[in-house]
């Protein structure tokens, strides 16, 4: 029995994280667990566990013929609660599927009493009140929405409250109770905002729950809209953007870093006691364990349970209240030539504001979101892979793709190209998939007709297309506030430090199981920019430990990683860059270790593969290794949105150092660079080996996007005259 539960709550926690097959397995070991010991209704219980997993591998019909025979051996063996259970997984099953009516029909042909069953009774009541709404069914929606709030309040389960003060708010407001509506959303937004501040589990879990609030924030922003309130629309949405990312930085600043340190070392420390746990019961369920064995199993129980408490403990602190910029600080913070654009991506529309030292304006696009993406994914899917590159080329459609872009630019930037005309800066705040885009790559003018003569490289129609890039240098940042509060940082007067691990051909990487292709000039670059600047250093191939890094990141003002980056979507916290093991680091330099190392610098350089992608928060956007070392000091960071060209990379790296040196700001020093690799060609490919390809391919140049508060600031190194150029490294 205690086996059995054990296997059964383990296996829950695999869930959680996403480890589909460790979860199973104990589920499965838990059903054989509680049969065993004479506990069928807790064995089929543990079966309908899989029930989702099912449903995605083979099938709804499957998933639910499974979830009926469970039924029946529950409603035999009068098992109320676990009944229960099974009734809300089958209606949850139909609504995922889209099924609402079916869902209904659930909950309308059962005789299950699950009054005194609160966890289940309000589950049903949740599932059945979105099921009506979806069905258009509004008022008993409006009626069961009214339960959960209802009971909800009576349980002290806020979240259940927020939830259904939410979609109220929406029922509301298509049956005509616009007040009443509008005074739902309020009281949503306003309960999701003092409950962020009170989630467990850290800077990470508080940008997770900002999901859970975009609804109430899309139905108050889009009625502001329409009620010819845009200035505070644009405020309510700076506000929601501004969040978790300023709680984290000023509740560091108010204790000297040291909380938020602390806060995330408890967490790698925590996430460390819980595998050495569940290692140790695994070889206990497996193989039985000694009574050495069964002491550390005592002692790591121990650990974790310290561990759990202490995080919760640093996440009951109060979290500062942020208060967001108004417009006319925002405004009077933009320097001359310099606007900031702010996306908001609703299901609906796409809205977008462009505020500059003259003042603000709004536009709509009435574009759904799921078509939006759809355009997105056209557009962007040839620029992340060569391959899918060269396959368009190939095919005769590199027209058809840059029209792709043609019609991104007309939706997202066209209606200001009389603003933007006058703006040599742009400081963009994405949101939702918007993130995924370089904006400096939508196409603002198609090319013209191709004369007929010379053989050309492969993508050159590329070259004779109009860029945004050409227009206007860009930065990201997470909103104004974020860029008021990065641009307000003070760096370290010099110093730079170039890394560059040797991996590829390592022991460690081997033995780690590392697939990493080689990075010939990756090396040299590193060694190259060291020297060129005044107190510069170079940890190049064995010397570019972890540990090395993490003792000399603190006081310098430029960091340059040149490696291989390794990215984590489920977790982002768990994202890296990769150096060398030894001296007790793993070589992963992780996205949560970053808080406690101080990391002041005025750039830092991700010269590695998807160093911007992370965990897509539509509250955050892209949760990573970029963010992550903003929050802990940077005050920009250069990031890659795909997998790199390595000789690309080399030259734009070059230029874009020379250009900064030569006193540029950092946005203009990148712009010139992307431009400058667009006149070059290069003559590796995927398909067709030694074809000669043109550089002028935004699959090249695009990748990397700046991040941070400086963009326009001249970021002249004290004491650095502009260097000779290097040749361009080969890759």
């Amino acid at each position: 029995m205690l086996e059995g539960r054990l296997l059964r709550d383990r296996a829950q926690t695999f869930r959680r994280q996403q480890a589909w097959d460790d979860a199973n397995r104990d589920l499965l070991a838990a059903v054989e667990a509680f049969e065993r010991a004479g506990e069928p209704a807790r064995a089929a219980e543990a079966r309908l566990q899989t029930a989702t997993r099912l449903a995605s591998e083979q099938g709804l019909d499957a998933a639910l013929d499974f979830v009926d025979g469970q039924m029946a051996i529950l409603r035999e063996l009068d098992a109320r609660k676990y009944l229960a259970r099974a009734v809300n997984l089958r209606a949850r099953l139909l609504v995922n599927a889209g099924r609402m009516k079916d869902a209904l029909a659930v909950f309308d042909a059962s005789d299950l009493d699950m009054t005194g069953l609160e966890g289940e009774e309000l589950t049903g009541l949740g599932l059945r009140a979105y099921a009506e709404q979806q069905s258009g069914r509004l008022e008993a929606a409006r009626g069961s929405y009214l339960k959960v709030l209802e009971r909800s309040f009576r349980r002290g389960d806020h979240h259940g409250v927020a939830y259904a003060f939410c979609n109220l708010g929406d029922v509301e407001d298509e049956l005509g109770l616009t007040g009443l509506a509008e005074e739902r959303l309020d009281a949503a937004i306003d309960l999701l905002d003092e409950l962020r501040t009170r989630v467990a589990g850290g800077a990470m879990e508080r940008t997770r729950f900002l999901d859970v609030q975009i609804s109430a924030y899309h139905g108050k922003l889009i009625k502001l809209i329409d009620s010819r309130s845009p200035d505070l629309a644009f405020e309510l949405a700076e506000g929601f953007h501004a969040r978790s990312f300023l709680e984290v930085v000023e509740g560091a600043d108010r204790s000297g870093g040291s909380s938020g340190a602390r806060e995330q070392a408890v967490g790698s420390e925590e996430q460390a006691a819980f595998r050495e746990l569940m290692a140790l019961q695994e070889l206990e369920l497996r193989e039985g364990l000694d009574a050495a064995g069964q002491e550390r199993l005592r002692v790591a129980e121990r650990r974790w349970s310290t561990l759990v408490r202490e995080a919760r403990r640093l996440n009951q602190d109060p979290v500062p209240t942020v208060v967001p910029q108004s417009i006319p600080e925002i405004r009077a913070a933009l320097p001359e030539g310099t606007g900031f654009l702010k996306y908001w991506v609703h299901p609906k529309r796409t809205v977008y504001w462009l505020v500059t030292r003259d003042g603000i304006k709004l536009t709509q696009v009435p574009i759904a979101s799921s078509e939006l993406e759809a355009r997105l994914e056209r557009y962007l899917a040839p620029l992340r892979s060569l391959s899918r590159a060269e396959d368009v080329a190939l095919r005769g459609k590199v027209q058809e793709h840059l029209e792709a872009g043609h019609e991104l630019y007309r939706l997202l930037m066209e209606p200001l190209s009389r603003d933007l005309s006058e703006l040599d800066h742009l400081i963009v705040n994405p949101h939702d998939m918007l993130w995924h885009l370089p904006f400096g790559a939508l196409v603002r003018e198609l090319p013209g007709e191709a004369e007929e003569g010379q053989p050309r490289p492969l993508f050159h129609e590329y070259a004779a297309a109009g860029y945004m890039a050409d227009a206007v240098d860009f930065s990201y940042v997470h909103s104004a506030t974020v860029w008021a509060t990065l641009r307000a940082r003070s760096s370290p007067a010099a110093g730079l430090l170039a890394i560059a691990p040797s991996l590829e051909q390592s022991e460690e990487a081997f033995r780690a199981g590392w697939a990493l292709d080689p990075l010939p000039s990756a090396q040299p670059e590193a060694t190259a920019l060291a020297e060129r600047w005044p107190g510069g250093r170079a940890l190049v191939g064995a010397a570019a430990t972890e540990s090395a890094v993490k003792e000399l990141l603190a006081g310098r003002r430029l960091v340059h990683f040149a490696t291989h980056g390794r990215l984590s979507l489920e977790h982002p916290e768990l994202s890296a860059v990769m150096l060398r093991p030894g001296a007790g680091e793993d070589g992963l330099l992780q996205a949560h270790e970053l808080a406690g190392l101080g990391c002041a610098a005025e750039l830092v350089s991700l010269a590695a593969c998807d160093t911007a992608m992370g965990q897509l928060s539509r509250g955050e956007g892209l949760v990573g290794l970029g963010r992550s070392f903003l929050l802990a000091g940077a005050r920009n960071v250069l990031v890659s949105l795909w997998r790199i060209d390595d000789e690309a990379t080399s030259r734009v790296m070059d230029a874009f150092y020379g250009n900064v040196a030569g006193g540029l700001p950092l946005d203009t020093a990148l712009g010139r660079a992307q431009k400058g690799l667009q006149e070059g060609v290069s003559r590796r490919t995927v398909v067709l080996d030694g074809e000669e390809v043109s550089y002028a391919h935004p699959y090249f140049w695009a990748s990397f996007v700046l991040l941070g508060g400086s963009a326009t600031d001249v970021n002249r190194p004290v004491g650095i005259a502009a260097a000779a150029r290097t040749p361009p490294a080969q890759r």
